[in-house]
């Protein structure tokens, strides 16, 4: 490896010093020089001979430190020296006769040639970001990790992981040498004053393509730009070295924000037009406005965005620094970028005004002058020029142009800020949300109308419109409650406070109105991503929709849910994801199934579950909606098709704890909703999770028996026996126990007789009643220990039943109870007998139940009425308790007291007692109860 990779800088060496210049020479002297395609080949090799190099360190780090050190040089010099150096060449005697006699006076043509590829800056810079956030060179020894083969193993060699301390001690010594103060401080200087300052190529793909500006320096990777390649490293180098960072960058920083800018530039956003064209020429600007390059003006301008660049990348690491300086966040808004936002000659200076304001979201959301500074701003940014110079009938091409400029620099920027400060978690700003929130709102329908000849601007637009809806969410559904967000049709309640506009009914209003014309537009590939951004925007709108606003919008809905859920569509399959959960929100707000939804679910829900099974929470929550709302009559239909569809893919969750509790809640939402069929009909899910139940138990059982789980071989190396056993997984143990919990509770009877069917040739009833019981050390959760507690009272009366004619039943009864009246009264003292009144809330919300208008229950509403008629909510585990203990003790022929004696001395445990302080609590309750009835 260290042979090979010195014999890579070697060539790269040569490629620089004997080819690349020559060639660039001759491609500056002629640009349709036929030597163009063979400098993009050495560009090529360059690119992958250096990527190569990378890759090798970061994956294998320890090997790499025999030529880490001269590798550390070459980048370093590469990037602190490809600005300071360069390198021109004579003009050739045979060049035009146009260039000759525009320099007369000169007999040789300055072509200036970078020292080094821009394919090498970026790599020596993502290379150093690597090198430094790599743990070995960190000194971390664990990470310095190899492996040895070991012989022996019952299942053949196995890989001995061990630790080269000696070479990870070797990386960080080189690492800390390398990185010393000095290095670090002209590393950090160097990216601030060179890397992060903008170049005339930037201008000029700002100018002439702006959108492919936008998309190479804020989409695409920072393999392909040198300021996103420097802009990482920079991040990573102030966070490992703060200590010589910090000074340095707070000196430049300070240094150039203290020189004021140019005042005759000082505009206003509504003036920039009109003045920047009326105004006259100064020697630092151009008769339209703009700065002047090589200007003094220009250069300060362009260190200035630089600056707030290394502000908004470390301004955690630089607030306490700054400070000594007198320069806080407030300094910073009052006196600074509050000009710079309105110096609208340099609109690349203003973005970057715009987009710092995004990173200091932390600060901003704790001060509130700096919040309505904010939020002030990010909305004037936001909204376009209300009055400009360029007529749109005279030139429609400048017009647009100007239009495009405005959206990249301006108007995403702002887009992408706002959605960072609202999405912060400090965020519960009440003035924004009454103030700006539906002027946003139109400025986001507004801005998309606009730039709707660059679908990619839309997606982007769109995108950050979905974000700022739901940080916003609560508000606009508390608007909507109080009549002001209007009724999705047009109308809405005059009373409103300014924030909403009536005739257009608000928020919802007019995203309904402009919604279904923009999906309208999206017919050919190029709109893909917008209909993608369209789709998400709609998840966040419908989720804030009432039951009247969603079912006078399924007209729209429905065949956008139709074309985005398709799978035998290969050309949309992009959409699955988006489409799928757009489905679940509408039936979340939904009141009724219709005819519509019903076909839906008809032809895209069973290929969906089947070919798709990474959607799979999703997809359960949809059938979930389906079984809440379609009731009997959509069981019958589909019962069976669903009960095979869940049979085929319950063995690959069988592991999954996620996607296993999605499938088991509803499977317990089905018992729910059905608990006289619901045994028999899921009998063949019921035959499956059982043998997962008790399969998972026995390796639970087995794992904890092995007294000595590590064995010690004959080379003293310390071998684990149960690497390759399947590991026990708590959250699926409680999975099944639930789904079994919630069959004893709803339908004891129909278990027994569905356990007894699928027990002919084993003791199945014996393994399910044992199983529960091993189960509950692996149940961790209050709510579901409840739900537990609630099946054995149920499970005591399977083992009467079960054991009746047997003559050791009394013992099985025993068993069972000292094993659970412990359990009973630990979460009994623990959840319930210090706030019996919690019962009472789930009568409350029961007597509310029948004064509620029912055709305008969404899912959350039906949830809630199935929570309140849940036994397990309605009922006092303490009353379970004792009902179990009495009828238990007259099947063993026992007094209750008696036998909490018995299990409080097996168990020590003062049972009789903890039972007596119970029911002196219980009768207060119920005393004060009744006297207050």
């Amino acid at each position: 490896g260290g042979n090979y990779m010195m014999k890579v800088l070697e060539n790269l060496n040569k490629l620089h010093d004997q080819v690349y210049s020559r060639l660039v020479v001759v491609e500056k002297r002629e640009k349709e020089s036929k030597v163009s395609p063979v400098i993009e080949k050495v560009r090529n090799v360059v690119d992958i001979l250096l990527e190569t190099v990378t890759e090798f360190q970061k994956n294998f780090t320890l090997a790499f430190r025999s030529v880490l050190s001269p590798y550390l040089s070459y980048f370093h010099h590469v990037i602190c020296n490809s600005h300071s150096k360069t390198q021109t060449f004579p003009s050739d005697s045979s060049s035009s006769s146009d260039s000759s006699s525009s320099s007369s006076s000169s007999s040789t043509t300055a072509a200036v040639v970078p020292l080094y590829l821009n394919e090498v800056v970026v790599q020596a810079l993502l290379f150093f970001k690597s090198v430094l956030e790599s743990p070995i060179y960190e000194g971390k020894p664990r990470a310095a990790m190899v492996w040895s083969p070991v012989e022996g193993s019952r299942d053949g060699p196995l890989a001995k992981p061990s630790f080269d301390r000696e070479g990870a001690k070797e990386c960080q010594m080189i690492s800390n040498q390398f990185f010393n103060e000095n290095r670090v401080k002209t590393l950090v200087s160097t990216l601030l004053k060179d890397w992060f300052v903008l170049t005339f190529d930037d201008f000029e793909k700002m100018e002439d393509n702006p959108c492919e500006y936008y998309h190479e320096t804020m989409i695409e990777s920072n393999k392909y730009h040198i300021r996103a390649a420097a802009k990482d490293l920079f991040v990573v180098l102030v966070k490992k070295h703060a200590d010589y960072c910090v000074p340095v960058i707070v000196s430049m920083v300070l240094r150039v924000l203290e020189k004021p800018l140019p005042q005759l530039q000082l505009q206003s956003q509504s003036q920039s037009q009109s003045q920047s064209q009326s105004s006259s020429s100064s020697s630092e600007t151009n008769h339209s406005g703009s700065l002047l390059p090589n200007s003094d003006a220009w250069k300060l301008v362009v260190q200035r965005e630089a600056s707030y660049l290394a502000l908004g990348l470390s301004y955690w690491h630089l607030e306490s620094e700054l400070e000594k300086h007198k320069f806080n966040l407030s300094t910073m808004f009052q006196h600074v970028l509050s000009k710079d936002l309105q110096f609208v000659a340099a609109p690349f200076l203003v973005a970057r005004v715009v987009w710092l304001l995004g990173q200091l979201s932390d600060n901003i959301n704790e001060i509130p002058e700096a919040q309505r500074f904010t939020h002030h701003n990010l909305i004037l940014w936001l909204d376009r020029p209300a009055d400009s110079s360029i007529n749109l009938d005279q030139n429609e091409r400048l017009w647009n142009q100007y239009l495009l400029i405005r959206f990249v620099l301006y108007i995403i920027q702002a887009a992408q800020s706002l959605k960072t400060v609202l999405g912060h978690s400090k965020f519960e700003c009440w003035e924004f949300k009454n103030k700006y929130l539906f002027k946003t709102c139109q400025l986001f329908i507004q801005l998309i109308g606009d730039c709707d000849t660059n679908y990619q601007m839309m997606a982007v637009l769109m995108n950050h419109f979905s974000h700022v809806i739901q940080y916003c969410r609560k508000t606009i559904r508390d608007d909507r409650e109080e009549g002001k967000s209007g009724s999705g049709d047009g109308t809405a309640d005059n009373s409103n406070t300014g924030n909403e506009d009536s005739s257009k009914g608000g928020i919802i209003g007019s995203v309904v109105a402009h919604i279904p014309k923009l999906w309208a537009e999206c017919g050919s590939s190029e709109t893909n991503l917008l209909r993608t951004s369209i789709i998400d925007v709609l998840i966040q709108v419908t989720s804030c929709m009432s039951v009247n606003q969603i079912h006078r919008f399924y007209s729209f809905l429905m065949p956008v849910l139709a074309y985005s859920t398709d799978p035998t569509a290969s050309d949309r399959l992009y959409l699955i994801e988006s489409g799928i959960s757009l489905w679940k929100e509408v039936l979340v707000r939904s009141n009724h199934m219709t005819t519509e939804m019903h076909q839906l679910f008809c032809r895209h829900w069973f290929v969906l579950m089947r070919d798709y099974s990474d959607y799979l929470g999703d997809l359960i929550g949809v059938l979930r909606s389906y079984l809440t709302m379609g009731g009997e009559e959509f069981v019958k239909k589909h019962g069976k098709e669903i009960g095979e569809c869940i049979l085929t893919i319950l063995p690959d969750v069988a592991e999954d704890a996620d996607a296993l509790w999605s499938i088991i809640d509803m499977l317990c939402l089905f018992v729910c909703l059905h608990p006289s069929q619901s045994p028999m009909f899921l009998k063949p899910i019921i035959k499956v999770c059982l043998k997962q139940f008790f399969q998972m138990l026995d390796v639970a059982h087995n794992q904890s028996s092995n007294s000595s789980p590590h064995l010690t071989d004959l080379k003293g190396t310390i071998v684990d026996t149960n690497e390759f056993e399947p590991q026990v997984n708590g959250e699926v143990i409680t999975a099944y126990a639930i789904f079994c919990s919630r069959l004893l509770i709803e339908n004891v009877g129909g278990t027994l007789e569905v356990l007894t069917s699928l027990g002919k040739n084993t003791k199945v009833v014996e393994m399910f009643i044992k199983g529960l019981i091993d189960c509950k050390k692996y149940v961790t959760i209050p709510y579901k220990k409840r739900i537990l507690c609630f099946a054995y009272g149920k499970l005591a009366q399977i083992i009467a039943k079960y054991y009746e004619h047997d003559e050791h039943k009394t013992e099985k009864m025993l068993s069972f109870l000292h094993e659970i009246v412990p359990y009973w009264f630990t979460l009994i003292k623990d959840n319930e007998i210090e706030d019996l009144n919690i019962l009472d809330y789930g009568a409350a919300n029961d007597e509310n139940d029948n004064q509620v208008d029912r055709s305008q229950w969404n899912e959350s509403d039906r949830a809630a009425h199935l929570i309140s008629k849940d036994a397990v909510n309605q009922t006092f585990l303490l009353d379970v308790c004792k009902k179990t203990i009495e009828t238990a003790c007259k099947f063993c022929q026992v007094s209750p007291n008696q036998l909490l004696v018995d299990i409080g001395k097996a168990k020590n445990l003062p049972l009789p007692k903890t039972w007596a302080t119970f029911m002196e609590k219980y009768t207060k309750y119920t005393q004060e109860k009744n006297k207050s009835n």
